[in-house]
């Protein structure tokens, strides 16, 4: 009781600015998780850590499929490799039990490589099962060469999420609904699309690019570009809160990149949040799984 007094008097002579730095925002339990999930694959292989933390149902996309990831891993044989990643971007649903995180990789051929031969992003969708944190949908892009934030502290969502306290599957269709909505827009007005539905803490992910994070930016590019994609849903899942979810699924790119023809099948997902004034709005935005 002694020590809860002197510990209540210091705090008061403590200005505002102190107490408000040493608050955790609720997305740090997810975002040690990755990094804890990162550090596993450093200390002892690539292929333990995922088999260790991917969830047993876990999504991940290969040739533009959605697959069972740890049974992809399972197949692989163990290497030498090394892949580093950190998380640069963290948020979770009011419950508390879902959430995501973003950030960049790099891969080396071998732990005691010089330098990593490849660069991307990766993008996470994390649920307690049991609980118990695991990855539940897991989809990467490649980028050209390191990331702006391989050393910056993780940043955490700053808007805040509006709870919808109705039953599980209607929640899904609500989001499945909002989804179609926005693919239906999309066709008509791409640029419409996104200018409606992005959130203002919105990232944005393609291959051989990094990460756009501002609406100006990703509304810009979703504007300038000679590719067009159409979007195929296979699955999704939302938070027990019903204010954070995800679609995933198949999309197809057809048109030009860098002058060339392009028609190729690739993997999507698309996080949603349902923010303060009622409105979901997107605020991941991932296409890869190549």
């Amino acid at each position: 009781m002694r020590f809860l007094r002197i510990a209540t008097f210091a705090a008061g002579l403590l200005p505002p600015t102190t107490l408000a730095q040493t608050a955790l925002h609720p997305a740090e339990e997810v975002s040690t998780m990755e990094n804890n999930f990162a550090k596993k694959a450093l200390a002892s292989s690539t292929k333990e850590a995922f088999l260790a933390f991917y969830a047993d149902d876990v999504v991940v996309f290969r040739q533009g499929n959605p697959v069972n990831g740890k049974k992809d891993w399972n197949n692989r044989n163990a290497d030498s490799s090394e892949l580093w990643w950190r998380p640069a971007f963290a948020d979770i649903a009011s419950s508390g039990d879902f959430g995501y995180t973003m950030g960049p990789w790099e891969f080396k051929k071998t732990k005691n490589a010089d330098t990593p031969t490849a660069y991307g992003y990766y993008n996470s969708i994390w649920k307690k099962i049991n609980g118990e944190w695991k990855v539940v949908v897991d989809i990467g892009v490649p980028t050209p060469g390191p990331s702006p934030e391989r050393n910056t502290p993780t940043k955490y969502a700053s808007t805040s999420s509006s709870a919808d306290k109705i039953n599980y599957e209607q929640l899904k269709k609500n989001l499945t609904a909002m989804e179609n909505n926005f693919l239906t827009e999309y066709q008509t007005n791409a640029q419409q699309a996104y200018k409606k539905y992005i959130s203002s803490e919105a990232r944005l992910c393609r291959p051989n690019q990094l990460p756009l994070t501002s609406v100006t930016d990703i509304t810009n590019a979703i504007g300038d570009t000679s590719l067009h994609f159409s979007f195929s849903q296979s699955g999704g899942d939302v938070a027990s809160s019903g204010d954070m979810g995800y679609i995933y699924g198949m999309t197809r790119a057809v048109g030009k990149y860098r002058d060339q023809p392009v028609d190729i099948a690739l993997s999507y997902l698309r996080v949603w949040k349902k923010e303060t004034d009622n409105t979901w709005k997107i605020v991941l935005d991932v296409i890869g799984g190549r």
